[in-house]
């Protein structure tokens, strides 16, 4: 899946890695790696422990500049 922001201009990438596992994100001139969790029940980012949406929340959040998107 592909975000594409107009003002500031950036794409994010959203890319699931099915043989492993793992959604993959780039963003904010950042690569992402999500693990999936049995635990969880979800896709987290073991730097963090953040969950997929949230994550991927604050990123759009960050791109505006601004608190406009909750993800749960």
């Amino acid at each position: 899946m592909n975000v594409v922001f107009e003002d500031p201009p950036a794409k994010f990438v959203i890319t699931p890695n099915t043989p492993v596992r793992q959604i993959w994100i780039s963003a904010l001139s950042t690569s992402f790696k999500l693990d999936w969790s049995e635990a969880e029940g979800n896709f987290v980012l073991e730097k963090t422990g953040e969950r997929l949406k949230p994550l991927v929340g604050r990123l759009v959040n960050e791109q505006l500049g601004e608190e406009a998107v909750t993800l749960t």
